[in-house]
């Protein structure tokens, strides 16, 4: 397996609900600016021509600024509103970002515990559980064992190859679960 700061920040990268909500805060950054530029004076400049048939063509223009009396106001609640909205949207954004990271943590260690413990039975239960059968029946081949022990020893081994492939089983699903979190692909 890769570092699991490697992992956590291929899963930053390649989760498209982070993706989608990157766009909405670049979406609400916009809106900030909008209405950061709403203190701007609104100048309408206008150029008209006139014709006039008994004097010469006219040409005019006009420029008209207006001047907001209480204006200024609104325009502040309205831009610290954009604002904490976008502050909101950064914060959800960072804990869904934490979250994210937690879960490839706890996907790894589930991953790391399971690939113990089949190591664990590969090396040394199963061994140890096949010896056993072996010596029950080598017992019971020359009558120092009675049938029942040598069935207990099958019935061990059974129980233990019942739970490696269990947790061969649940290695596979952290696995899957990995890859589905991370977005790629990280047992080779």
């Amino acid at each position: 397996l890769p570092p699991v700061m490697d992992l956590q920040a291929l899963a930053v990268r390649h989760n498209p609900l982070l993706r989608a909500h990157e766009s909405r805060i670049a979406a609400q950054a916009a809106r900030v600016e909008l209405a950061r530029r709403t203190h701007l004076p609104d100048v309408d400049i206008a150029l008209s021509y006139g014709y006039r048939s008994a004097f010469s063509d006219m040409i005019s223009a006009t420029v008209k600024v207006p001047i907001p009396l209480q204006k200024a106001r609104k325009q502040d609640e309205l831009l610290a509103a954009a604002r904490s909205t976008l502050a909101s949207e950064e914060a959800s954004h960072q804990e869904m970002v934490n979250r994210l990271r937690s879960t490839v943590a706890q996907v790894v260690a589930d991953l790391e515990r399971d690939r113990t413990q089949l190591a664990l039975y590969k090396r040394a239960v199963l061994p140890q559980a096949q010896g056993a059968l072996e010596a029950a029946l080598a017992g019971y081949q020359v009558g120092r064992a009675d049938f029942l022990a040598l069935l207990d020893a099958q019935t061990t081994l059974f129980n233990y190859e019942t739970a490696y492939y269990r947790a061969l089983t649940d290695f596979a699903r952290a696995a899957a679960e990995l890859e589905r979190v991370v977005g790629a692909e990280v047992i080779r």
